[in-house]
């Protein structure tokens, strides 16, 4: 049985199937992942929001897999008037799942645990067919806004790029360092790999704990500090390796109001296996990886080596993030071996960043003794 414990709910995955009504025709079908939610003692979550039909039925939702996010799990919501996958008010947060969650989903996948049904589970019909149309996105319950976290609408959103993109996420990194300049730990949260016929994912997220520089607030950053490279070469030109570096590049993937207790991160879950707060106001500066090249303004898809198509459909971005605040922070605490991992860490072990530094430095200390012995 496919269960995976979070906070205070029970995730099991149902089976998977091929999307075979909706969105971007020019892709291959999606596949779906369906999840039913139990609480802890094994009774199913009834849902309590959607059509007449759905109230008081078990609840079960379906996941895909994001590619521009590099594998990252979203919510499969089904917007009403162009049949395409709903985003929610924030294009990288508000359908993301869980991290944790979603590091057992691809697991599983990868794994081939994950059984492969005929048709889409769901209690009552979808109207469109193997997913629905969830109102869980609209959930006003979950954006944190005021001051202090962003504005109501950024200049630079999400899949909504200008030519000053690069300039906006400096000033907002510049803007988050002075607000929130004190560290009070950082954590490592999972694993995270994805892999597909044309760029392969590895890294690991961090979650980075920040005070305000009055001392009344307090949020959370999370970082994937990652390598990349092409799987395959295919016939595009300049051909990039997609490494940054030895140790990986940083991009921040979520960012929320602080959630205390030993089992804060857990426990931050909604029953729909996304996140119970996140902080939509700092735009552009939580995005994505690989970018759709034809919303991107032309300055950073034409004869630029820092941003080389991916395929026929993505561009990559990485360089644009992986310098930002806290990216500082969490390179110096690996440094100094001050990461928090947890005891148990199932289905969530880390690719060892800081042993292959020390192996590295081990290397150079060597190389120094056996030059002084000459």
């Amino acid at each position: 049985m496919l269960r995976f414990k979070l906070g205070k709910y029970m995730f099991e995955i149902i089976g998977q199937k091929a999307m075979e009504t909706g969105i971007e025709m020019a892709k291959e079908p999606y596949n779906l992942v369906y999840v039913q939610t139990f609480e802890l003692n094994g009774t199913p979550v009834q849902r309590t929001i959607g059509t007449l039909d759905d109230i008081n039925t078990p609840l079960i939702f379906a996941v895909y897999t994001s590619e521009s996010q590099a594998g990252f799990c979203r919510f499969a919501s089904i917007e009403a008037g162009t049949g395409a996958f709903a985003k929610g008010d924030d294009y990288a947060q508000t359908s993301v799942i869980h991290f944790k969650l979603g590091r057992f989903i691809l697991n599983a996948q990868r794994n081939g645990m994950i059984p492969v049904i005929p048709i889409n589970p769901y209690s009552t019909k979808s109207r469109r067919g193997d997913v629905k149309r969830e109102r869980h996105l609209q959930d006003k319950s979950r954006p944190t806004r005021g001051v202090g976290f962003g504005v109501d609408a950024p200049q630079e959103a999400c899949a909504h790029f200008t030519p000053r993109i690069a300039e906006y996420l400096q000033t907002t990194s510049d803007q988050l360092r002075r607000e929130y300049p004190t560290v009070i730990d950082v954590a490592f949260v999972c694993a995270h790999v994805f892999k597909n016929r044309d760029i392969a994912v590895r890294g690991n997220i961090f979650k980075i704990g920040l005070r305000s520089h009055d001392a009344t607030r307090e949020i959370e950053i999370y970082v994937l500090k990652y390598t990349c490279h092409r799987t395959t070469r295919r016939n595009l030109s300049p051909l990039y390796p997609f490494v940054s570096s030895s140790d990986g590049a940083c991009i921040p993937v979520l960012i929320k109001q602080r959630t205390a207790g030993d089992d804060a991160d857990d426990d931050d879950v909604t029953e729909f296996g996304t996140y119970r707060n996140y902080i939509p106001g700092f735009g552009a500066y939580i995005c994505k990886m690989f970018e759709y090249t034809r919303q991107l303004p032309v300055e950073l898809t034409v004869q630029n080596e820092e941003f080389p198509k991916l395929n026929e459909m993505y561009t990559y971005i990485g360089k644009l993030y992986e310098r930002l605040y806290p990216a500082d922070i969490l390179n110096a605490a690996l440094d100094a071996k001050q990461v928090i991992f947890p005891v148990r860490t199932r289905g969530l072990s880390a690719p060892p960043i800081s042993r292959r530094r020390q192996r590295q430095r081990q290397r150079q200390s060597r190389s120094r003794t056996s030059r002084r012995s000459i």
